[in-house]
């Protein structure tokens, strides 16, 4: 979980800007704890029921999957900072003209 969570922290901190990056940490973090109670239950049942040979093998086969998912997200090479750069300095010229 701690890797899942530094992976997505720092494609936010790319992605997101910067003003809300603490607004969607809030958002996360409850989500994260809560999922992991209940993926923690769900594999307490899915054990009882089956083998710890087959839970292993969907665990595995559910990484991989969203592995293969999560290489199709289109992230851009910039962070959000610097496309917004030019937009900022633009508006900064503006102001001084006035």
């Amino acid at each position: 979980m701690a890797l899942a969570q530094t992976v997505l922290m720092a494609v936010m901190m790319q992605q997101v800007d910067e003003k809300y990056i603490g607004r969607l940490n809030g958002v996360m973090m409850p989500v994260f704890t809560g999922m992991l109670l209940i993926g923690s239950g769900i594999t307490g049942w899915f054990m009882a029921a089956t083998s710890i040979v087959v839970v292993y093998f969907t665990a595995g086969t559910l990484f991989l999957i969203s592995s293969f998912i999560s290489m199709k997200l289109p992230l851009n090479k910039a962070p959000v900072q610097q496309l917004e750069a030019p937009a900022q300095t633009a508006l900064q010229t503006d102001a001084v003209k006035l």
